[in-house]
């Protein structure tokens, strides 16, 4: 978990939730997917691009997959169904939400439990990691 925790703060001292580089690749490249890794870093790297839910964390999956962590993609709820994306990690046999691509910086992974509802605070605001229903 510290390793863990170590690499989610390192992402978010270097790699921001914005938009800009969407609006970007879509004008230069007519890009409307998520960028591939070398795009994607070559952002990073030359313009302090980092981006927006999907493909941050998308590409945090890739590494955490690639570093191999037990990691899979999820759709979240926002204001409709799927309209995030987030990450849900396995240590120890024990879930964890973790979410790299939002305005707010959830720089630790969040303990994970499908069958309760879970409020939690970061800074001055609440969040709600609602119960699966499937």
């Amino acid at each position: 978990m510290e390793y863990l925790n170590d690499l989610l703060k390192a992402f978010y001292m270097k790699i921001p939730f914005e938009n800009i580089s969407k609006i970007y690749y879509f004008k230069k490249y007519c890009l409307k997917d998520i960028p591939d890794i070398g795009l994607y870093l070559h952002g990073i790297e030359n313009f302090n691009f980092g981006g927006m839910c999907y493909s941050n964390n998308y590409h945090f999956n890739k590494l955490l997959n690639y570093l191999d962590f037990d990691v899979r993609l999820i759709g979240t709820h926002m204001s409709k169904p799927d309209s995030h994306m987030a990450n849900i990690i396995t240590v120890n046999k024990k879930e964890y939400f973790i979410d790299v691509g939002y305005a707010v910086a959830f720089p630790f992974a969040i303990p994970f439990h499908s069958d309760v509802i879970q409020t939690f605070k970061v800074g001055h605001s609440t969040y709600k990691i609602l119960e699966q229903n499937w």
